[in-house]
């Protein structure tokens, strides 16, 4: 999955962002966020949780791009936090599930 840039300019713009540069950042995300939202909503489609992990995703881009090492394509790195996001999503929602069932569970014990 390409981000529609050549590699070279992708390149640059990753050492820019890797040295502090917020306008390259900008422009890694711009080129990543549609893809990164569409693959978003296949994970789980929800327009919000998408939108929540679109968020999450350029977020953890932002904190890690140092580390970046260059040991698999940008795309396959960025896909791995949007991955990860997503997985971290769906056990908050199932712990928010798992609590309501007990509190129901809990009500209806009380009213028994």
């Amino acid at each position: 999955m390409t981000s529609g840039l050549p590699p070279s300019n992708e390149q640059a713009l990753i050492e820019a962002s890797r040295a502090g540069d917020s306008a390259a950042l900008e422009e890694l995300v711009r080129a990543h966020q549609t893809r990164v939202y569409n693959f978003a909503m296949r994970m789980c489609p929800n327009i919000e949780d998408a939108k929540d992990i679109l968020q999450e995703t350029f977020l953890g881009m932002l904190r890690s791009i140092r580390e970046f090492r260059r040991e698999s394509w940008f795309t396959t790195w960025l896909y791995r936090i949007a991955s990860n996001a997503c997985l971290k999503k769906g056990r908050r929602v199932s712990m928010t599930l798992s609590r309501s069932k007990r509190s129901i569970v809990t009500q209806i014990e009380e009213v028994s």
